[in-house]
């Protein structure tokens, strides 16, 4: 968000997942930049990204069993959806 902007940060949670929305009200995004997040060296900031984070932050999502998905509407902004698994379903049940 280059000329300021809005950035917010929730959290739901239920038995099962904790969800995580990080929204911004920023330029957004194509659907075709969307579609190549999470490339190695892809990056929608040009010459001044190295196109590594979003790739690094799939890989921790995956390694936390969680899924990301992502909303964008060029000129009104981004969401960011982190959902994980709470750690009931990775407890055994020893009784």
């Amino acid at each position: 968000m280059a000329n300021g902007g809005q950035l917010s940060i929730t959290s739901e949670f239920s038995q099962d997942y904790i969800t995580i929305r990080v929204k911004d009200t920023g330029v957004g995004m194509t659907k075709e930049q969307i579609d190549r997040l999470g490339e190695p060296f892809y990056s929608t900031k040009g010459p001044k990204g190295t196109g590594l984070g979003m790739m690094v932050v799939h890989s921790i999502v995956r390694a936390l069993y969680g899924t990301i998905w992502v909303e964008s509407e060029e000129g009104i902004g981004t969401t960011f959806y982190f959902e994980f698994p709470t750690i009931k379903p990775f407890m055994k049940n020893d009784g």
